[in-house]
């Protein structure tokens, strides 16, 4: 309980110093999303003999408040399906004889999460990410159990309520197919000691809200930095004045994130370039001297990746299933 609070502080600490350290609105305000997926635990019962894995239908919501365009706080709840555990057990009476229990459990409830997501990339069609956060269960185990002794034997039914807290980490991504609607898949590994935890999901969401100032504004107020690596402006005005209008490049400005563009013109001064984003942007110029790199993109386009995932997603289903099947097969579920 002490290691999930500490986590939970530093989500909150680290949204805290990201919002007063961000020169701009980011581009995306928030987003929801709903998904469906596999949940997996182990429902070992104590002082029984064998692992039990068993798995449900997991089904969930959740909503994301940006504070930069990579940092995100998000807030799920979700409804992680019915799991099942049985077990046995004996024990010597005082008189002699034995007295044999066997239990069948069956557990439902709802999860609530908050976590803190770092997402790769800005204005981008494929976004991936990590996560890490904490979960909140609450559980109700519904258990049937069989006493038997070498005379009498009865059944019995009894509920118990728990609330359960542990930390998980993840990954997962975000894949576009319009310029705010997405597909989402994610796996989350929770517990160090038992129950151990997975979670694979996937589904769609839309993103609200969002930066209404052009792209080029955050950027004209930024500090003017240097490059990293300066090359001389010939040097530059060389190079892409051998290239056609209409390539796509790749360019990284002194103290901006690298982006893909299509090359419009070459000046005296430097390139205007069209970025090649899922939310369109306006046209930049970028100086020489302010360049740190700039080359053909040799990658696939935009939106190409969003098959790909869509294929991805099925396999990960598959592999999910597989890591499942081997879990149970080897701890003898």
């Amino acid at each position: 309980m002490r290691r999930t609070t500490a986590v939970l502080l530093s989500l909150l600490l680290a949204s805290g110093v990201a919002r007063a350290q961000s020169p701009a609105d980011p581009l995306v305000r928030t987003d929801v999303a709903a998904s469906t997926g596999w949940l997996a635990i182990d429902r070992t019962i104590e002082d029984t003999c064998c692992s039990s894995w068993s798995s449900g239908l997991h089904r969930g919501v959740s909503a994301g408040y940006y504070w930069t365009d990579h940092l995100k706080t998000e807030a799920g709840i979700a409804n992680p399906g019915t799991t099942e555990a049985s077990g046995s057990f004996s024990e010597r009476l005082a008189n002699g004889s034995f007295r044999y229990t066997s239990e069948r459990h069956r557990y439902e409830g709802t999860t609530f999460s908050i976590a803190q997501i770092y997402q790769y990339g800005r204005n981008a069609t494929f976004h991936p990410f990590v996560i890490a956060g904490v979960d909140v269960a609450r559980e109700r185990d519904t258990i049937d159990r069989y006493v038997a002794t070498s005379s009498i034997g009865s059944e019995s039914e009894s509920v118990e309520t728990s609330t359960r807290t542990r930390a998980f980490a993840g990954a997962g991504f975000k894949a576009y197919f319009s310029e705010r609607a997405f597909f989402r898949g994610e796996a989350r590994f929770a517990g160090i000691r038992s129950p151990l935890q997975m979670t694979w999901t996937a589904g769609v969401g839309v993103d609200l809200g969002g930066a209404r100032h052009p792209a080029g504004a955050a950027e004209a107020r930024a500090p003017r930095a240097a490059p990293r690596g300066a090359e001389p402006p010939d040097v530059w005005r060389a190079f892409v004045s051998r290239l056609p209008p209409g390539s796509l490049i790749d360019v990284t400005p002194a103290g901006s994130d690298r982006f893909m563009a299509t090359l419009v013109a070459v000046n005296a001064d430097g390139v205007l370039l069209k970025p090649v984003t899922r939310v369109p942007e306006p046209v930049r110029q970028v100086a020489f001297d302010r360049l740190e790199m700039l080359g053909l993109h040799d990658g696939p386009r935009p939106g190409e990746r969003v098959g790909a995932t869509l294929a991805g997603i099925g396999a990960g289903a598959g592999t999910f299933a597989l890591v499942l099947m081997t879990l149970m097969t080897h701890f003898g579920g």
